[in-house]
């Protein structure tokens, strides 16, 4: 894939940062920072200066533009990346691209193409459902070969994502009742990723 991160991550120590709830009782905020580049996901920003979460954002992936305005917490410098098919030029027709205008500052669009082909990849063959956007990320962090690439706050809805409201019943399912992701798909197709590649680690 040649895309935007292949040079910004050449030889680079890269650390992905997931939205899992456990996470805040971690302290990997210094392990998290001592990365050349640091990822966070949609409203990941938002803990940037805890002990659990450090301070360094250097990409934002997203899937919706509202999801990527933690302006305060963000650097003056940050690659923005719109991971979803919503509000995505990629999955428009030409009328609509013509008439398209992003909401907020975007350096790249995940393509169709690469969409489709993910949920392949992961084995998604329901309608209507389709890859998250932390596996999205992970997918183009892969992609872009990295020395070394950690995930932290990735459990897989063993706990709630740290920015949702709705926080009763299973992680899996509470606030998304319609299945539009499966979890223990996403897990499977992550390590084994993890255990046939050298510079892939799951904190």
């Amino acid at each position: 894939m040649s895309f935007i991160l292949e040079s910004m991550f050449k030889n680079k120590t890269v650390a992905l940062v997931g939205n899992a709830e456990s996470l805040l009782y971690e302290h990997k905020g210094t392990d998290i920072d001592s990365h050349d580049i640091v990822c966070r996901i949609n409203l990941g920003p938002n803990l940037c200066g805890t002990e659990s979460h450090g301070n360094k954002t250097d990409v934002l992936f997203f899937s919706m533009p509202e999801w990527a305005t933690s302006d305060d917490k963000l650097p003056s410098k940050v690659t923005k990346i719109h991971t979803g098919h919503c509000f995505n030029p990629s999955f428009m027709t030409g009328e609509e691209k013509q008439n398209f205008t992003p909401s907020t500052n975007t350096d790249y669009f995940f393509p169709k193409e690469k969409f489709d082909f993910l949920k392949k990849q992961i084995g998604y063959t329901r309608h209507k459902s389709w890859p998250s956007t932390g596996a999205t990320a992970f997918y183009m962090c892969v992609e872009a070969n990295p020395s070394e690439l950690n995930l932290y706050g990735f459990d897989f809805k063993k706990s709630f994502t740290f920015y949702h409201d709705d926080k009763t019943g299973d992680p899996k399912t509470s606030r998304d009742r319609k299945r539009k992701h499966n979890w223990d798909l996403e897990k499977d197709w992550t390590m084994r990723l993890i255990n046939r590649k050298t510079n892939l680690r799951l904190m």
